[in-house]
């Protein structure tokens, strides 16, 4: 139940959010000396317009600002910050705060005492592959620009490519360099472009600048309650011939295979696994221990019987991707 309005602030008039957030961690106020729910109201939508859609004004375009609580009682501007972003684009608390500070005192004329909290928001699970997902991350559906209603492939992995974070997917499900990718099958959610591309026997392969407001995470989907999180990998020299791996498809879910081809003159590997329509781009892993797994690399082409089936399917180790199109690991 919303309280009634303290010392002449009509917590009726704020939004749906900001009514949970006042009576809910702060009770009713009692004093509120600094400004009206109108300058209170501008100035939140002014700093989610610089700092949480984008994050243009921090170091490479990170964006460590996830969620902003006023407490007009004591007079504080709380920010729930993303310390993984933060370590990442080697941002610190004194220099957010700094900038946080003078935004605030351009927009009211005074100071308002910030105090950063750590923390991150996002989806406890995506509900399916091809349901509308943020953060995203491995084996979700993913479409091109010009594939959009007509087919779909899997993204891979998270990786960076110098600076700039993204992630991995198949050259023909990528259809070429500076294309659109949408997740999932919808043109309103354009999540990346491409940056790098290479499609030719070496390497089926691209890299995907991911778009602001969206991010991805170094995890794998596993089913709709849960994910996978990637907290290590084996290089191509280390998959040994029948060491088994998993893979997590666009078509055919998550299934467990045999390694049965590793040779070192060739640019990929061969899984003898369920596998089908769908599946180019899946994540190649094994389990570690219960959801942390190890990444092996991305699935490109599968060999033999088309259609679902268990047969071969050919994958590029996560370093020989790296070598060819000049990515990392996160």
């Amino acid at each position: 139940m919303i309280p009634p309005p303290a010392n002449g602030m009509d917590l009726t008039k704020l939004s749906p959010l900001k009514k949970v957030l006042f009576p809910e961690l702060f009770g009713p106020i009692k004093t509120v000396n600094l400004f009206k729910s109108k300058e209170y109201d501008a100035m939140q939508v002014a700093f989610y317009a610089k700092y949480i859609p984008n994050g243009q004004s921090t170091p490479n375009d990170a964006n460590p600002a996830e969620l902003v609580i006023l407490d007009p009682q004591f007079k504080t501007f709380k920010v729930i910050v993303d310390p993984t972003e933060m370590e990442e684009f080697e941002i610190t608390e004194d220099a957010l705060i700094a900038e946080y500070t003078d935004f605030l005192k351009n927009m009211l004329g005074n100071n308002l005492k910030v105090v950063l909290e750590q923390g991150s928001t996002r989806d406890i699970a995506c509900s399916a592959r091809d349901a509308s997902c943020d953060p995203v991350y491995g084996g979700l559906s993913v479409s091109n620009e010009d594939e959009i209603g007509t087919g779909h492939s899997t993204m891979g992995y998270k990786v960076k490519l110098g600076s700039t974070v993204g992630f991995v997917m198949t050259a023909h499900g990528a259809g070429g360099s500076n294309n659109d990718i949408v997740q999932p099958d919808d043109q309103n959610r354009v999540i990346g472009n491409v940056d790098a591309y290479q499609d030719d026997s070496d390497c089926d392969c691209a890299f995907v600048d991911i778009n602001y407001p969206y991010s991805v995470d170094n995890e794998i989907y596993k089913n709709s309650s849960t994910s996978y999180d990637v907290t290590g990998e084996v290089a191509d020299s280390s998959q040994t011939l029948y060491s088994w791996a998993y893979k997590s498809g666009a078509g055919t879910n998550v299934s467990l295979g045999q390694i049965v081809g590793n040779v070192s003159t060739l640019p990929h590997n061969t899984l003898e696994i369920y596998r089908g329509d769908g599946d180019s781009g899946a994540p190649i892993f094994d389990i570690d221990s219960g959801n942390d797994v190890d990444l092996y690399g991305m699935a490109f082409k599968a060999a033999g019987t088309q259609g679902d089936a268990y047969s071969y399917l050919q994958y590029f180790a996560y370093d020989h991707i790296n070598t060819e199109l000049g990515t990392s690991l996160p």
